[in-house]
């Protein structure tokens, strides 16, 4: 395909459409949920990065096509800013929320546990 065709398409192909990477990602925090396991909800944020990141730098001239509702248009400076803040968002959410044992109380809490089941004496005068 041309250059100059893929410019002037009448419509959009299905990958464009800015609700499947929403979907990947919600699929794969219920996937984490129900199974527990972290690295499929990290896949998870990363696809989302990868393909929102397109579908902004594309909203501002076409707008994002959320399949059921239609298409919404965001001014540049607006899709200028989600291109900045898009990736430290997720990166937060990514530390925050998939950081290993993070329901099972703190890392801090556990090794405490641990060195006081190995060194009961050494640990109470600390």
């Amino acid at each position: 395909m041309f250059l100059q065709e893929a410019v002037s398409l009448n419509r959009r192909s299905f990958l464009h459409c800015s609700t499947i990477p929403l979907v990947v990602w919600l699929l794969s925090l219920a996937l984490n949920r129900v199974f527990g396991h972290p690295e499929v909800e990290r896949l998870g944020c990363i696809f989302l990065v990868a393909f929102l990141s397109h579908h902004i730098r594309d909203a501002w001239r076409r707008g994002f096509w959320l399949a059921p509702l239609g298409h919404l248009h965001v001014p540049y400076a607006l899709s200028f800013a989600m291109l900045i803040f898009l990736p430290a968002l997720v990166a937060a959410y990514m530390s925050e929320e998939l950081t290993p044992n993070h329901r099972s109380g703190s890392s801090r809490d556990r090794e405490a546990a641990l060195l006081r089941e190995s060194f009961p004496s050494d640990v109470d005068t600390l």
